[in-house]
């Protein structure tokens, strides 16, 4: 279940840090433009570059239970850690 609902969060990450990577590693200049530009208006920006930052680090779309404070109906879990018996 946990597999399924993060599935499409962690391909869209995936994506976001290779499309980075691309743009760090181009030889054409309208890329590099672009990226430095980009880069210039968050950092002049600060709201702008804090969405980015929460965009970044925050999990995308609907999360699974545990992450959200959930609780595991699991028997013998308890705040998503084992009880020892």
């Amino acid at each position: 279940r946990y597999d399924a609902a993060r599935r499409s969060d962690v391909a869209m990450r995936t994506r976001a840090v290779d499309a980075l990577n691309r743009s760090l590693l181009s030889d054409l200049l309208p890329v590099q433009l672009l990226r430095g530009a980009g880069l210039q208006v968050a950092n002049a920006v600060p709201p702008l570059r804090k969405l980015m930052m929460q965009a970044g680090m925050q999990p995308f779309g609907e999360l699974p239970s545990l992450m959200r404070g959930g609780e595991d109906v699991s028997p013998g879990v308890v705040a998503g850690r084992r009880q020892l018996r």
